[in-house]
This record gives C-alpha cells, sequence and structure tokens, in this order.
C-alpha cells in the first residue's frame, strides 16, 4: 500500500497545555499538524473536546431542518414527523455512543433542534411555559439525551453478553 504524504495529516491527542511535538516525515515530505480530523463521520479535536463536532452536526441539522421547512411546510403532522425521524434524527445521534457530550450547553444545543423541529411537526409556535414539554410528549419524542443514554445501554449490554457467550462456550468446551 502507498501513502500519499499530501493526504495524510499529523494529530496529537493531549490536554497538556504544552505537547511534546515531533516532526513526521514521510517519503521526504513533512506531515501536516492539525488540530481536528474527521474520521468516520465524527470530528476528533486535539484536545478530546466535543465541541467541534456537535457544532458540525448542529450545521448540517439545520440545513435539514431547513429543507424540511421550505418542502413540506404544507404536508400532515404524520410526514411531517416520518421525515424528522428518517432524515434529522439519524444526523443528531449518528455515532453517539462515541460522542455523547457531558457538557450541558453541548446538549442544549442538539435539543434546540429538536425543540424546533417538534414545533414544525406540530405546526405550533406558541411560547407558552410548558408547551415545548407536551409538544413532544403529545409526538411520542423522548429527549435526544434519553436517547442516547439509551442507545449507550444497549451497547454496553451487546458487548457485555456477546462477550459472555463468548466466554461460556470456551468454558463449556
Amino acid at each position: 500500500m502507498r501513502f500519499q504524504p499530501s493526504k495524510c495529516n499529523i494529530i496529537t491527542f493531549a490536554r497538556k497545555k504544552n505537547p511534546v511535538n515531533f516532526d513526521y516525515v514521510l517519503n521526504d515530505v513533512k506531515l501536516v499538524k492539525v488540530d481536528s480530523i474527521k474520521y468516520l463521520g465524527v470530528t476528533i479535536s486535539n484536545d478530546l473536546n466535543w465541541d467541534k463536532h456537535i457544532q458540525s452536526i448542529c450545521n448540517k441539522g439545520n440545513k435539514i431542518l431547513g429543507i424540511l421547512y421550505r418542502n413540506l411546510s404544507f404536508c400532515s403532522r404524520d410526514v411531517k414527523l416520518a421525515a424528522y425521524k428518517g432524515l434529522l434524527r439519524p444526523v443528531l445521534e449518528y455515532a453517539c455512543c462515541v460522542w455523547d457530550p457531558h457538557q450541558s450547553y453541548l446538549q442544549d444545543k442538539l435539543e434546540s433542534i429538536q425543540r424546533r423541529s417538534a414545533r414544525f411537526v406540530s405546526s405550533e409556535f406558541s411560547r407558552e411555559p410548558g408547551s415545548m414539554t407536551s409538544i413532544l410528549k403529545d409526538l411520542d419524542l423522548p429527549t435526544l439525551a434519553d436517547r442516547r443514554k439509551q442507545n449507550r445501554l444497549i451497547l454496553f449490554s451487546k458487548g457485555f453478553f456477546d462477550a459472555g457467550m463468548f466466554v461460556s462456550r470456551q468454558v463449556d468446551s
């Protein structure tokens, strides 16, 4: 396999203020050091913070929501809800077991897109206190944080029980 040095980057993961820096060379070409890199759709930054990834998700989510507003504004609630669940929510949840943020401001960025989507689906744009809770309950949409927690638990149980079955098969043999 041949590597193209122009397509290769270096990223160092550390939370140190002054990480150790080395110059890497491939085929007599010095490789470029980057602060973040996108790998399999997940933006990973060198300080192990998910700000850039969440921002890119929110940007993509807002674009999709804008498309839904423009094209489905006169459709029924069921069509809008199906479009939200099929087009927008997968973008907001892609690989969430890896990047689930614990900071509330990052969670709020994601939840705000779901809240705006729920207002669009229900055609209810009231800003009265408690209206958003009733809209989400009426649409049967759990919070994205709850869905991420459920996905983490599912992934953990798959790993735990699959590994447990593997061990028990080896003991029985």
